[in-house]
């Protein structure tokens, strides 16, 4: 049956969509090529941010390390991680939850590749902690963090986030779970706070 369909639906004014605000230059920069964001970096232009303040980002990394599916072959899409640090960088961020990042040897060598990376950009002593359960090759959620901002603790993974979760395996079905910690800011006056991904 179409009951459900109303001509009000056909009906309906569709508004002009708004104007797309301009892209800043400097974005524009960083996000346009590897060598944008080092120049950015270069000459110390960074996202606005008050020095006493903790940035949080998530990222979808799109089958990090290598932008596909762990069955397919795509080096073209493989992830840039000098430019991954250098745009982490550039926004001053200070903890990111992580999704669709991959846990086998090859991604967890790119991982401590961009930890190492970081530190250095940074000055900062990078950790990363992902989801437990489930095959390597699937993809994982997880933290990535300057710990000498901000310390994480007491990761649990949390398998009511999985679709597929009905008491057994967090990682049900090949799924993934939600990732928890608590975070302890390390500034003076910083807020502690839970965060999950």
């Amino acid at each position: 049956g179409r009951g459900w369909v109303n001509r009000k639906y056909f009906a309906a004014v569709i508004p002009s969509p708004a104007p797309t605000p301009p892209v800043d230059d400097l974005e524009e920069q960083v996000w346009g090529s590897p060598e944008g964001c080092d120049q950015a970096l270069a000459t110390d232009n960074r996202m606005a941010k008050p020095a006493d303040t903790l940035r949080l980002v998530t990222w979808n990394i799109r089958w990090f390390p290598k932008g596909c599916s762990s069955g397919e072959d795509c080096p073209e899409n493989a992830t840039n991680i000098n430019w991954l640090a250098c745009s982490i960088t550039w926004m001053g961020a200070g903890l990111i939850a992580l999704q669709q990042i991959l846990d086998h040897p090859p991604a967890r060598q790119e991982l401590a590749a961009l930890t190492s990376a970081l530190d250095q950009l940074t000055g900062g002593s990078w950790e990363n902690a992902l989801h437990e359960c489930g095959p390597p090759q699937s993809q994982h959620v997880g933290f990535l963090w300057n710990s000498s901002r901000i310390k994480l603790e007491n990761h649990v993974d949390i398998g009511a986030l999985n679709g597929a979760f009905s008491g057994g395996s967090a990682c049900a079905s090949n799924l993934r779970p939600g990732r928890y910690a608590r975070a302890r800011s390390e500034q003076q006056n910083g807020a502690d706070f839970q965060i999950l991904s």
